[in-house]
């Protein structure tokens, strides 16, 4: 969300963010930090209420990652079984968080009553999986890969006073270790932001664009696979350094450019 309280027609208001007012964008991310691809929300389609918006915004955003083989992990606000099916129809696979009260849903596992540590789970014909796990509350997931069924494995971690073994569902598990991805690429985008009041809104979504998720995905692709890893901070001097310190001559010779 890129924070922006005056007057746009496509202005989104979202509770749970600490801007609660702006011009929301959509990301797809790699758990590293890398925005792969992303889509500036403006508004609802001319007809009105639009059909299947965050199935649509998702498939948009993957467009150049299906039939690969790849798993992407999205949240309850996108996921339907109608997402999960035309995954597999593109030869992708899915996972994450699911709503409850989405359409499609097997009523027997959406309704059962657990216990705590409990799972159950069912599979569609097209190979959707609804898992429903409960720990404090109860959790749903939706997935399309044959490693997640309705099975605990140890994750290899103990309860700090009980020292009781925690166990999760393979999905909850693969879920927790990738959805990171989004959230760093946010946190960082946030440091040394050249945002601020009086920009108007189109400067500040090119702004953010500019200064926050592609000086990420610069500083992530520099720092990839490197022992001696360079701060977001010491990466911007070294930018700001290399753009100001050194004229931008251009050497123009007498030879024409055809030949």
């Amino acid at each position: 969300m890129i924070p922006w309280r005056g007057r746009l027609r496509f202005r989104q208001y979202i509770k749970n963010k600490s801007h609660k007012y702006g011009v929301k964008i959509y990301k797809m991310c790699t758990p590293q930090g890398y925005t792969f691809s992303l889509i500036v929300y403006t508004g609802k389609c001319e007809s009105g209420r639009e059909k299947d918006h965050g199935q649509k915004t998702v498939m948009r955003l993957i467009k150049d990652l299906t039939n690969e083989g790849r798993l992407v992990i999205t949240d309850n606000f996108y996921n339907s079984v109608n997402l999960a099916e035309e995954f597999i129809q593109n030869k992708t696979f899915l996972c994450g968080t699911l709503r409850p009260t989405r359409r499609g849903l097997p009523k027997n596992v959406i309704s059962t009553k657990l216990k705590k540590g409990e799972v159950v789970g069912k599979m569609n014909k097209n190979g959707v999986r609804i898992i429903k796990w409960f720990d404090k509350r109860p959790v749903y997931m939706i997935s399309t890969s044959r490693r997640h069924n309705a099975t605990i494995i140890d994750t290899g971690k103990r309860r700090k006073v009980t020292e009781e073994v925690i166990r999760k569902p393979e999905c909850i598990l693969t879920y927790n270790e990738n959805k990171k991805g989004i959230d760093y690429s946010d946190q960082m985008s946030s440091y040394y932001t050249p945002l601020k009041r009086g920009l108007k809104w189109f400067r500040k979504v090119m702004m953010e664009l500019l200064f926050g998720t592609a000086l990420v995905n610069s500083w992530v692709v520099f720092n990839w696979k490197k022992a001696n890893k360079l701060s977001k901070k010491n990466f911007c001097e070294s930018v700001i350094e290399g753009l100001t310190n050194k004229p931008m001559l251009a050497t123009v010779s007498g030879e024409s450019i055809y030949g």
